[in-house]
């Protein structure tokens, strides 16, 4: 008897000490994944959005920020951001409540899930160009994985990434070229 509880306590204290290194190595993966990539741009160019609601502000950096209309007066404008997923709770959920309206007659979105975006292209701290686009809302959005085809089966330095890509379209926007300012 004395010999089976022996057992047991040893085994015990072997689970204890297995679950405890375990939970350890979870903790440490789950930190390490919310570290980001530093994605490699041309001439060090980082994109930056920052998205003005209603009671707060968010700001994360973007890979990818493609302007479709707005240049033209008679357009609205209507630009698309691909980032990485994660980091922005207040865009997804404006997201959310957007798409509650999806299906609504004429698709009427509510003011208060309209915001203002800044579009930021910087290298390092000097800003090369801006956009303030005003009253915006979500047109389109979807998640996708994004891989370097055939390599990210194969390479696990390449691999994929699975990003957010928006569409946003607002009723005007002004872009800006810092230094033109400076120089008067």
């Amino acid at each position: 008897m004395v010999f089976h509880r022996k057992k047991i306590t040893i085994f015990v204290l072997i689970f204890v000490v297995f679950v405890s290194y375990v939970g350890l190595q979870l903790n440490e993966i789950i930190a390490e994944t919310t570290i980001t990539e530093d994605y490699t741009f041309a001439e060090n160019v980082k994109i930056t959005a920052i998205f003005e609601f209603k009671e707060k502000t968010e700001v994360t950096e973007v890979q990818t920020f493609n302007q479709k209309r707005g240049f033209n007066i008679n357009n609205d404008p209507v630009f698309e951001l691909v980032k990485v997923i994660g980091n922005t709770p207040l865009l997804y959920s404006v997201v959310d409540e957007t798409q509650k309206y999806r299906d609504t007659p004429y698709s009427i979105i509510p003011s208060n899930l309209e915001f203002d975006v800044q579009i930021l292209l910087a290298n390092n701290a000097q800003i090369l160009r801006s956009f303030a686009y005003e009253e915006c809302y979500v047109v389109k959005y979807k998640v996708d994985t994004e891989s370097d085809k055939e390599e990210g089966y194969i390479s696990k330095s390449l691999g994929f990434a699975v990003v957010d890509e928006f569409t946003f379209q607002c009723d005007s926007y002004e872009a800006s070229y810092p230094e033109k300012h400076s120089r008067s």
